[in-house]
């Protein structure tokens, strides 16, 4: 401890545990190499720095002490867990919470699906608008229902679309691997149809549970160059089309009803596997997308058979309200219902607002000061998707130029980064945080507010695309050039 830190009276050591401490802080500083901290936070920030310090010189120690193809040989030996233990390609990191709030119903859909060998449908299309929480149900289930309610499960495998080492092939590559027990290059070495057939007859002989995340990045529809593009951005093109279908809600028709071409398969391959899919026994298949994709619908609009798709929508009042109280906020039932309408309970909308009363420095999490204060936001007098866009919008004006630069190289990237990255790139001279202190600071300011979320595990930071999209949409074209520049110059 520095000697600047505060301290109370009583704390302080006297007569022989004052001799004894001394003794002891002497011998370690001859011993080791010491760090001074002044106060909790700051000790927080020393850790986290000689952490990422010490994985750098792991890493170099690898590096010298294997070649480049023993160590290649190595990962193809680990990074496959053999069944069944889980195989997580993509772990999801946006949980803000550790537990999940509300969503008893759909949990018990996906236990019902997954059990009911009688429904003769092993695929399972969870859909909603982006920012609905369908990875984070589909994660929470994953991991903590599903190895309890399937019996005989052999292995499940969890991949996600969202980042950028998961196309098509990849994913049917790494699959087989998994569930046939080869290794990666031999399994690169067959055509990819073979490849295809072998993963189908596997998922047909023994039961295994495969969660694909974020199907909708492999349709027409998200096959763009700017890979930041939300639901809003493709509304006026994709228009709506009447649904005569008892559980669609109306807010879904865009994803289930949009025109054919939008929602196909960027690899036409891809959509042959898909309809393949809804014809394997023993294996189950959960899929979460904001499109429901063309290959698993009918020509009359229906699911195809084998196939079911359910549809999430927000938050009822009391999951939306338990959600803020989760979160820190203090609110009353008559205060928030209105919020919690005019968002249609969406979940990311209100964890963002949630952030922002349980970080008003002035009365932390007590929303009846916040909205005294703060009557210019609203979100009561608008509709969705500008509630949605102001609620985000006033989120961000809160920021500083600073925490404003860490987060727009965050959403810069469509993956995860690892915070070492992040020290590399905005830590230094003439750059956003001139320690790495500060950009710990930064880091967690943006945890706080809602707006990304740290793997602990991993020391990487995420950021949700809804987030990501309304941030870097609000870019100037310098701004966006300058994150393309920073990231080029330090690859």
């Amino acid at each position: 401890m520095d000697e600047d830190h505060p301290v109370r009276a009583r704390d302080v050591d006297t007569g022989s545990n004052f001799t004894r401490l001394s003794a002891l802080k002497l011998r370690i500083r001859e011993r080791n190499p010491v760090t001074f901290f002044k106060s909790p936070e700051d000790l927080r920030s020393h850790v986290i720095e000689a952490l990422a310090r010490l994985g750098r010189e792991l890493d170099e120690i690898e590096a010298r002490d294997a070649s480049a193809e023993s160590a290649a040989q190595l990962r193809r030996n680990t990074s496959i867990p053999e069944p069944p233990a889980p195989y997580v390609v993509h772990p999801y990191t946006l949980l803000q919470l550790q537990g999940l709030v509300g969503r008893q119903s759909e949990m018990s859909a996906l236990t019902d699906w997954a059990t009911n060998s009688a429904s003769r449908a092993p695929v399972f299309c969870l859909v909603a608008i982006g920012g609905m929480g369908k990875s984070a149900l589909a994660w929470i289930w994953f991991n903590n229902t599903a190895p309890d309610v399937i019996s005989g499960l052999r292995g499940r495998m969890w991949w996600s679309f969202y980042e950028s080492d998961s196309g098509f092939n990849d994913f049917v590559a790494r699959a087989l691997c998994y569930v046939s027990g080869q290794a990666e290059d031999l399994v690169a070495r067959l055509p990819r149809q073979e490849q295809e057939a072998r993963l189908l007859r596997h998922l047909t002989e023994a039961p295994y549970l495969l969660v694909l995340d974020g199907l909708e990045r492999m349709l027409v529809a998200y096959d763009r160059i700017d890979k930041n593009a939300d639901d809003d951005s493709y509304r006026p093109k994709i228009g709506t089309v009447a649904l005569d279908l008892p559980d669609v809600p109306t807010n879904a028709t865009e994803s289930f009803a949009s025109p054919h071409r939008l929602r196909q398969t960027i690899v036409p391959r891809a959509g042959a596997f898909l309809q393949k899919l809804t014809q394997i026994t023993k294996s189950r298949i959960l899929i979460t997308t904001r499109l429901f994709p063309d290959a698993l619908q009918t020509p009359n609009g229906n699911p195809r058979p084998g196939c079911t798709a359910y549809f999430i929508q927000g938050l009822s009042d009391d999951e939306a309200l338990a959600l803020w109280r989760a979160l820190g906020v203090t609110v009353s039932p008559l205060e928030f219902i209105p919020i919690a309408h005019a968002t249609e309970g969406h979940p990311l909308v209100l964890q963002a607002f949630a952030g922002e009363v349980a970080n008003y420095r002035k009365a932390p999490g007590d929303f009846s000061q916040w909205r005294a204060d703060h009557p210019e936001l609203d979100p009561t007098a608008l509709p969705l998707v500008q509630s949605r866009t102001h609620i985000l919008d006033f989120a961000l004006q809160r920021l500083s130029i600073e925490v404003r630069q860490v987060l727009n190289l965050l959403v810069g990237l469509r993956a995860q980064v690892s915070f070492a990255t992040l020290e590399a790139v905005l830590v230094g001279q003439d750059k956003a945080c001139q320690s790495t202190h500060e950009l710990d600071r930064a880091l967690t300011e943006l945890e706080d507010r809602g707006l990304i979320r740290w793997d602990r595990q991993a020391n990487s930071y995420g950021v949700h695309p809804i987030v990501r999209s309304i941030v870097w949409n609000r870019l100037s074209p310098n701004d966006q050039q300058s994150i393309f520049n920073a990231l080029a110059a330090y690859l």
